[in-house]
């Protein structure tokens, strides 16, 4: 019996803690883990040991993302996300001049800041819950982008990108994520394996690595 943190188990559950890669997990908060052959370290993320022996991890996380979108279909009064992403797509990019910071909760890397809040600017009487859904999607892409710049500067190299988590599903967020980091992310079959697994993903019984 062992275990680990929520978010570095979702990642062994989708091999994804071999150098080279990234993880993000599209859950209630934002999170990323970078898997790299040395450690690594800057103030304004998480440097830890990895899942797999020799390998270390440079990470972060933002305080809200799902979180976001959760209370947004809350206030609209709890329609369906799939009607909530299919208003997003309508909106199109840059939601119709609406700007979000996502800092709804403070932030954490690489801000680092509890006081941090959230803002939404431009908003007019024209628009609409389609707008507001797309411009919080929007607004923690730009997160992730703030977040894989600093881990570039501390020397991390990113070669393979996987997305994991409930936000994933219907496709928008993460085609919004790599348009605006210029990420390819690749999404497993099964998106949210971290209770799910008892083996470590891709590796034999012997403890060879698959393909």
């Amino acid at each position: 019996m062992l275990g680990s943190i929520d978010a570095w188990t979702e990642a062994v559950s989708v091999n994804a803690q071999n150098p080279g890669d990234l993880m993000l997990m599209y859950g209630t908060t934002m999170f990323l883990i970078a898997t790299v052959a040395r450690p690594l370290a800057t103030p304004s993320m998480w440097g830890t040991v990895g899942a797999y022996p020799g390998t270390r991890n440079l990470a972060g996380g933002m305080a809200t993302s799902g979180a976001i979108t959760a209370w947004l279909r809350d206030v609209a009064g709890a329609p369906p996300y799939e009607a909530l992403l299919a208003e997003a797509a309508d909106s199109g990019p840059g939601a119709r001049g609406l700007l979000m910071l996502p800092y709804f909760a403070g932030e954490r890397t690489p801000l680092m800041d509890p006081d941090a809040r959230g803002v939404v600017a431009g908003l007019t009487i024209s628009h609409t819950r389609g707008d507001l859904y797309r411009a919080a999607l929007e607004a923690t892409a730009y997160g992730v982008r703030h977040n894989l710049e600093t881990l570039a500067a501390a020397g991390a190299e990113v070669s393979r990108t996987v997305a994991v988590g409930g936000g994933v599903r219907g496709g928008l967020w993460t085609q919004i994520v790599s348009d605006v980091t210029g990420l390819t992310q690749l999404v497993p079959a099964v998106t949210v394996g971290a209770s799910l697994r008892r083996r470590l993903p891709g590796r034999p019984a012997d403890g060879r690595r698959g393909d």
